[in-house]
């Protein structure tokens, strides 16, 4: 039986009911402006998306946990996104297909072979043996299940080649979608359920350690629940994209240097530091500059550790992942970047990370500007919202608001503890350090000597960073969090979602 109180609770939710309605209604008039499209089609998910986010928030009020609440909102409109999102329309999701096919065939480490009967030479005479079905993909991005032939075909395990595979990148961020691939084989259904079973599977992965990692931080859940469930990871993580794995993986390394920072005086162990190294080595595996995050222990109370030995020993751990992360890319990462597409594209457009490291020793002003550029963070402020593969749709609605909301949450939302000038100071120059950092290893290994200007940094890279600010700006020392707060940012982080998901429909349906 319901108690009073519960019912008003109840009935107090038509308000977020209404915040959640009117944000979709305002989206949806805005694309109209710019853009046309089918309303009355449009109607028939936007109606969808508005009862999925109601009981949505109707559990949320349930005294249910963040973390529950997380892998809820990631699960649903994550799945949603994954058979709404057309053929390979993710950016790189083709090459990602490829790798995770390859994956599945138990081949970890994919061998670059002589193509066979290849007129080409250099680089673009070898390529990666995988299955007919792969060699169309290029052909149908964006294709949806209407207009898609190759969708309804049966897999054909004829043998292709296909020019790049992401090799660069380790093999475990590929196995979520490996399994889901191997599923649609082994029932034998068509082409487009290996890319279906292969997203879900990504997705399953993600939202399992997104969520644990909120469930492990003892404080700051609502900054990794509003970074896990933004609009964008959730369509990387609904994809075949390893974006998902660095995302899950640097999310865990936040989660736990939390759990870490909060743990009582005299309690962490070696087990303890092994365990956040482990996750932030992997982490900078699949993108080097999170490593940075391994630096994140070195603001652990140095009363947390159980005995003077353990404490330093933090300092040998973090060079010794620093060192194998190094040697990863240098001897293996680097190595297998060149066996792609990418090879010709370099020696065309003279990429070269050392002759690109004389030119700024020369030109110190210019490098500087280049990276510390205020396009280059406003770049990324808009690349939140931006989606697909080239061309991107994008919508400068969304890009506003969640700016708007972000920065409210950062400065505005209370803190459960008191934020020490040494722990921002701490966060800040660890953001800053991946931030920036992504951007000078982007300038050396992909741009043209003396290029003025840096190219091919996406807003995706830096998804993590998210969870960061409230830690670095908070002035809210208010520790009493109401449920009515927690609803409310629960609701926006819903209405980015539901209107991502219309927008893509919007701009392939």
């Amino acid at each position: 039986m319901y108690s009073f109180n519960k019912l008003k609770g109840d009935i107090n939710l038509k308000w977020f009911f209404l915040i959640y309605f009117v944000f979709l209604l305002s989206f949806t008039l805005y694309q109209t402006r710019i853009s046309y499209f089918n309303i009355k089609l449009t109607l028939i998910p936007f109606l969808a998306l508005f009862l999925i986010g109601c009981l949505i928030l109707f559990i949320s009020n349930k005294d249910v946990p963040l973390y529950k609440v997380a892998f809820i909102i990631i699960l649903i409109f994550g799945l949603i996104s994954v058979f709404l999102t057309p053929i390979v329309t993710v950016c790189d999701e083709t090459e990602h297909f490829w790798r995770s096919e390859l994956t599945s065939n138990g081949e970890l480490f994919p061998s670059y072979v002589d193509i066979p009967n290849s007129n080409k030479t250099s680089y673009e005479s070898k390529g990666y043996l995988t299955i007919a079905s792969m060699s169309p993909l290029y052909k149908i991005t964006g294709d949806t299940i209407y207009n898609s032939s190759w969708a309804n075909e049966k897999i054909n395990y004829s043998s292709a080649y296909v020019s790049s595979a992401f090799c660069q990148n380790p093999f475990y961020g590929y196995i979520p979608q490996a399994i889901g691939i191997n599923i649609a084989k082994g029932l034998n259904l068509n082409n487009i359920w290996m890319l279906w079973f292969g997203r879900i599977f990504n997705l399953l992965m993600f939202s399992l350690i997104a969520s644990y990692a909120i469930k492990k931080a003892p404080i700051f859940k609502i900054p990794l629940l509003i970074c896990s469930c933004m609009a964008l990871t959730i369509y990387q993580a609904a994809s075949l994209s390893i974006d998902s794995s660095v995302n899950a993986l640097a999310i865990l390394s936040i989660g736990y240097f939390l759990y870490m920072y909060k743990a009582k005086e005299k309690t962490l162990s070696y087990k303890n530091i092994g365990i956040f190294l482990i996750i932030s080595l992997l982490c900078g595996f699949t993108k080097v500059t999170y490593m940075g995050l391994a630096l994140l222990i070195f603001l652990v109370p140095k009363n947390n550790f159980k005995t003077e030995k353990v404490r330093y020993s933090r300092i040998i751990g973090f060079l010794s992942i620093l060192i194998i992360d190094l040697l990863w890319t240098k001897l293996f990462a680097t190595k297998q970047l060149l066996n792609s597409w990418r090879g010709t594209y370099f020696l065309k457009n003279n990429v070269n990370a050392l002759s690109q490291l004389v030119f700024m020793w020369h030109h110190p002003i210019q490098s500087f500007n280049i990276i510390f550029n205020i396009e280059n963070v406003w770049n990324v402020i808009s690349g939140f919202f931006s989606f697909g593969n080239l061309p991107p749709y994008t919508s400068t609605f969304l890009v506003i608001s969640f700016l708007i909301f972000y920065v409210a949450i950062c400065f505005l939302y209370p803190s459960e503890i008191k934020i020490n000038r040494k722990f921002r100071i701490g966060i800040f120059l660890i953001g800053f350090l991946i931030f920036f950092g992504t951007y000078f290893v982007q300038y050396l290994t992909w741009c043209n000597v003396g290029y003025p200007k840096v190219v091919g940094v996406f807003g995706r890279y830096f998804i993590p960073l998210i969870a960061l600010g409230p830690m670095i700006f908070n002035i809210n020392m208010n520790k009493k969090i109401s449920k009515n707060l927690n609803l409310l940012v629960i609701c926006f982080v819903i209405c980015f979602i539901s209107s991502m998901l219309l927008l893509t429909f919007i701009n392939f349906y």
